[in-house]
């Protein structure tokens, strides 16, 4: 028992690292993307620091998550499995772009808030639905998983009316990010064994 407990260990260590390299990879590409659709921001040492930190944490998070999926749930042992877990993860990004394209154009804060609030428990029930082979305690862990890897761009996209003299559409950059983690989780899912 104790040798499945140090070989799981390993596994998860092992999916980090790469899943570091995985973020690493995905924040070049961020740059590129945000230069092409909004602007360039890679001569900016804050976006750099902030980058190099939450990319690679963000990588290991989804590479660990995973690592974890793969024996107990087949959809994610399958060969497209870190995709999934990559459109997962570019889903969880949707609810906070709309709300902060709702904010930047006005609406009340009760209303923003509650169509927030509907469309994350939205995305709760999709993480549900991929993992029905789980229990309940392990199925949370989806859910948190994508919501944690996200914090920043989730925060960063709901007051981008905040950021920006004049707000720009969220939604083409949105989906750029998105396309960021389904090619990331193809990566994880070829090297995260």
């Amino acid at each position: 028992m104790r040798s499945l407990v140090v070989a799981g260990r390993e596994a998860s260590a092992r999916a980090a690292r790469r899943g570091a390299l995985v973020g690493l990879a995905g924040l070049l590409a961020f740059f590129v993307l945000h230069a092409l659709i909004v602007t360039p921001i890679w001569t900016r040492l804050d976006a750099w620091a902030r980058g190099l930190v939450l990319a690679p944490a963000a990588g290991a998070l989804l590479g660990v998550a995973l690592v974890r999926l793969r024996p107990r749930e087949p959809r994610f042992a399958q060969p497209l499995g870190g995709m999934l877990l990559g459109a997962l993860a570019g889903l969880a990004l949707a609810p906070f772009a709309i709300a902060g394209w709702m904010r930047s154009r006005g609406a009340p804060d009760p209303f923003w808030l509650l169509i927030l609030g509907l469309l994350v428990a939205s995305l709760y029930h999709v993480t549900q639905a991929a993992q029905q082979g789980a229990g309940r305690a392990r199925r949370q862990e989806l859910f948190g998983t994508m919501l944690l890897a996200n914090a920043y761009p989730a925060y960063f996209l709901t007051f981008i009316g905040d950021f920006h003299d004049e707000a720009p559409n969220p939604f083409p950059f949105t989906l750029a990010v998105a396309s960021i983690y389904i090619a990331a989780g193809a990566l994880l899912g070829k090297i995260a064994k």
